[in-house]
């Protein structure tokens, strides 16, 4: 058992802290990604972007000051704190292909003598779905040395399958396998149960497996993990999640089950939004046994973009975001071309995903009359996302399936005399 859980420590915080971008492997709420137990829902909401973060440490601020590009990807998250003075600490930065679909993710960590250093660099690769198929993460000693790769599988119906994580040995100068996560889902896809292994002694040992209980409206309510001991399965820990009215993600509570057959509180953490459905505050908070009560407690909060990718990770008792309203948020760029519909991110998705395309200067007008929809298999239009006159420029625009079940579905872009369909996957 402890060999489980100390394998799958330093497989959490890898992912959480150094790859920022982590894909949809666990069951999630939207733009939460696996991994990461307590997440921001979303940064952007239709009126507001949020431009910083301030979490609320021991004598400190520590300050996350984000920067977006034309289409509302974070492109920069620069990281700082406020003591006796602001002092900067470390900067993110992200790069793009297809409009939203992550190329590269770098860590630089600011030195004593006044200029960035490169810190670490995750380098992302696709299938012809345009789905994540692998990314490798390497470290700054001078040149960029691999350290950990992770790899994606999928079945025919674009479905997770399973995942692999292996570490780079300099002294052999290969990958050796570190973890797998099988994955079963139910009819249209829905994940149901999760089995992780490790390697040992040259072969796969099963440690245990997650199970995720869902509401009526998809959210994960109950993520159960059970630890495999005798040759059979036996439960450990559990996370329960509660949300609002909206869908949005409002306590985290983490139990453990204790020798005496009950669950135990141990941890706890809190989500506050505001009308626009943006998070605007979070506190975290641990069990006393001994006096009986919730207490303040340190823990990490992680912030998640609308295309998925992880911001940053915040140490802290409570944080508080700032926002602003999404017109004046990014600065003037080029017009278009072209039109282009992008394919939407993340794909497969579940139950929001964001959808990208961009109007050129068409003929000397000032505008066109856009349509945005989305279809099922059998043709029906499920949704309409967009229809309206719309002025040339880049725009972007998110799509909730909560009330749709698992399956193929289409979006379709009409501008003008321009039109133009893709796929998508949604995942439950």
């Amino acid at each position: 058992m402890k060999k489980f859980f100390g394998v799958l420590f330093l497989f959490s915080v890898f992912f959480i802290a150094h790859a920022q971008t982590i894909p949809a492997l666990f069951p999630q709420k939207a733009g939460v990604p696996s991994l990461a137990n307590g997440s921001f829902v979303n940064l952007i909401g239709s009126q507001f972007k949020i431009d910083s973060i301030h979490a609320n440490l021991s004598g400190t601020v520590d300050v996350h000051i984000l920067k977006y590009d034309d289409v509302g990807n974070v492109i920069v998250d620069s990281v700082g704190y406020y003591g006796n003075q602001w002092t900067k600490t470390s900067r993110y930065t992200w790069t793009y292909v297809l409009g939203n679909q992550i190329d590269t993710f770098t860590i630089e960590r600011w030195n004593a003598g006044g200029y960035w250093m490169k810190y670490y660099l995750v380098d992302y690769e696709y299938n012809s779905a345009g789905l994540l198929s692998s990314f490798i993460s390497k470290a700054w000693n001078g040149t960029w040395q691999n350290r950990f790769w992770y790899i994606v599988s999928y079945d025919s119906l674009m479905h997770l399958s399973s995942t692999r994580y292996s570490m780079w040995v300099d002294a052999d100068s290969a990958w050796k396998n570190v973890e797998k996560a099988i994955y079963m889902v139910d009819s249209v896809g829905t994940v149901d149960t999760i089995e992780v292994y490790s390697w040992f002694s040259n072969e796969w040992i099963k440690e245990g497996q997650f199970v995720f209980t869902y509401d009526d409206a998809g959210n994960l309510t109950i993520q159960l993990f059970n630890n495999w001991s005798m040759d059979e399965f036996h439960p450990y820990s559990r996370t329960i999640y509660e949300y609002n009215a909206n869908n949005m993600k409002t306590l985290e509570l983490d139990q453990r089950f204790t020798n005496d057959g009950y669950w135990s509180d141990q941890t706890k953490k809190t989500y506050e939004f505001n009308e626009d459905n943006v998070i605007t505050h979070g506190e975290s908070y641990e069990w006393d046994g001994f006096n009986g009560e919730w207490k303040p407690s340190l823990s990490t909060f992680h912030a998640v973009a609308p295309n998925g990718a992880e911001l940053c990770c915040i140490a802290a008792f409570s944080f508080d975001t700032f926002f602003s309203e999404v017109t004046n948020a990014v600065a003037k760029v080029e017009l278009p071309a072209r039109f282009e519909l992008n394919q939407n991110y993340p794909n497969p998705f579940n139950p929001t995903t964001r959808i990208s395309y961009s109007i050129p200067t068409f003929k000397g007008k000032q505008s066109l009359n856009v349509t945005l929809n989305v279809y099922n298999t059998l043709g029906q239009k499920v949704a309409t996302l967009v229809n309206k006159a719309q002025a040339p420029g880049n725009y972007s625009v998110q799509f909730n399936a909560s009330n749709l079940p698992s399956g193929v579905y289409f979006y379709k872009l009409q501008a003008g005399n321009f039109t133009s369909t893709k796929k998508m996957i949604l995942m439950k």
